[in-house]
């Protein structure tokens, strides 16, 4: 059971948890409250999804709303479960979805910083799972992106 309050990961004063991991070596201990994430991951989605619709619809800018909330609650999840895997690719794709409203919404040069910061994710995750092909598949994805909105420096000749 939580003893203190700790409002930035919104656990408070007698919620019940149990205990996911323990690293006796380092001294961490990983508790699960109330399955309280995944309902939370499950709203997140369903903000993706609304997004997806608004800018298949024309609408980016309401999109890139939806995603950042998405974000938002994927952030505060991963930070609360660092070693949740899941989470953190969620976080890197809905980075994706805000750095394409940009470039829909013609703001390319926006675009580059959260399409960078989830492709540096997914290179994370890679680095740990070298042979997933979702993974690799996510990081062609992002490069391709990326290479789309990134200025091109003149070649000296």
């Amino acid at each position: 059971m939580q003893i203190e309050n700790d409002h930035d990961k919104e656990v408070y004063n007698g919620d019940i948890s149990y205990v996911e991991d323990v690293e006796p070596n380092d001294g961490e201990l990983t508790a699960i409250f109330d399955g309280r994430g995944e309902w939370r991951r499950d709203l997140s989605i369903g903000l993706n999804h609304i997004g997806d619709v608004k800018r298949k619809t024309g609408d980016a800018a309401g999109a890139q709303r939806n995603y950042e909330e998405s974000a938002e609650i994927l952030r505060k999840l991963v930070l609360a479960e660092t070693k949740n895997t899941g989470w953190q690719s969620d976080l890197a794709l809905v980075l994706g979805r805000i750095g394409m409203a940009l470039a829909d919404q013609g703001l390319e040069s926006k675009a580059v910083a959260p399409l960078t910061q989830g492709r540096n994710i997914i290179a994370m995750l890679l680095a740990q799972s070298p042979s997933d092909a979702k993974l690799t598949a996510y990081r062609y994805w992002f490069e391709d992106k990326l290479a789309d909105y990134t200025p091109r420096r003149p070649s000296r000749r």
